[in-house]
């Protein structure tokens, strides 16, 4: 088979996006979101009144929910807390739910005991392949 590209052409190693990735700023990381996933990335600069209620109340939520049944969701906001922030979008969650403050609360939980159980001490690294949970292995 053979490729349209001149094989000089130069080749961006799975080593040169991690790098490139560790230079954006917030609002570049937010673009690639919305481009890669075709969902917003709620910035906290463009949260409407409403949702900005929805977050608290889900936090309220959050609280009242055991520690024992959040034990993982609680490691992962120590650990990880921006792949927390980037992989359990609180917003995806009250969407999915229908804004179901309680039912997006206990889905968020749900996810990362879910994500514990699979991933096990990898859980609390970011989903890909590199420096990541994720083998070449899982993804086959």
């Amino acid at each position: 088979m053979s490729s349209s590209f001149p094989s000089t052409a130069p080749r961006f190693t799975e080593e040169d996006e991690r790098r490139e990735q560790d230079l954006l700023s917030p609002k570049e990381r937010a673009d690639v979101y919305e481009d890669l996933r075709g969902q917003h990335f709620v910035d906290s600069d463009t949260v409407s009144p409403q949702l900005e209620n929805a977050f608290a109340l889900m936090e309220e939520q959050l609280l009242m929910i055991p520690v024992e049944e959040k034990d993982a969701y609680l490691q992962a906001l120590i650990r990880c807390p921006e792949v927390v922030a980037t992989e359990s979008d609180k917003h995806l969650f009250l969407c999915y739910e229908n804004f179901d403050i309680e039912l997006a609360a206990k889905r968020l939980v749900k996810y990362w005991e879910t994500r514990r159980t699979i991933f096990q001490d990898k859980a609390f690294l970011p989903l890909r392949l590199e420096n990541g949970a994720l083998s070449p292995e899982d993804v086959d």
